[in-house]
């Protein structure tokens, strides 16, 4: 998949040595931004609106985002370590999964970012030790939805279930017309 990086990032690369940074956002209830660095920061995702990033240092280790050319769903690992263990009554009491998740890569001293992962929140991991909580978890690729079946009936209610009840009046005249005979000349 082919991807444009925002000019600030382009236009730092080009000035030699750079220090990179993964951001992440975590759409809980209330949505969670984390970076890898140290310290509060104002970051724009690409297309996106600025937000506080909260920097979590090295606690938060991110697995390594793949592709793969026959378009199947590959997840993502992300990992937070060294937790207060007051977090861990918000983590056991959110409902989580389905929820969207974004990986963004960035460069020190640029506000925008690139973003190079986004999927769905699935299967949180935690242990709790005597004085910390470290949380895994895992991330499915946006391409699982191509997986899922789609459960659709040809039916009044499934129609306006999806439409929205949006006006349409087909299925109102179904039954009229499944056994009408239409002569072609």
């Amino acid at each position: 998949m082919s991807r444009t990086l925002p000019t600030g990032m382009v236009a730092k690369l080009t000035e030699g040595e750079v220090e990179l940074f993964h951001a992440l956002e975590l759409q809980f209830s209330t949505p969670l931004y984390l970076w890898t660095g140290i310290g509060d920061k104002s970051l724009t995702p690409e297309n996106g609106s600025t937000n506080t990033y909260i920097g979590v240092g090295n606690l938060l280790q991110v697995g390594e985002p793949s592709e793969a050319l026959d378009l199947s769903a590959q997840g993502l690992s992300l990992s937070l370590n060294g937790l207060n263990s007051s977090i861990l009554s918000a983590a056991l009491s959110e409902n989580y999964q389905g929820r969207a998740a974004k990986l963004y890569l960035g460069i020190v001293g640029v506000t925008n970012m690139a973003e190079v992962f986004s999927g769905y929140m699935d299967v949180m991991t935690i242990r709790e030790s005597a004085d910390t909580v470290d949380v895994s978890l895992s991330v499915e690729s946006r391409l699982i939805d191509l997986e899922r079946p789609r459960v659709a009936r040809y039916t009044k209610a499934s129609h306006q279930s999806i439409s929205g009840n949006s006006g349409d009046k087909f299925f109102d005249f179904l039954t009229d017309i499944q056994d009408k005979r239409v002569e072609w000349k």
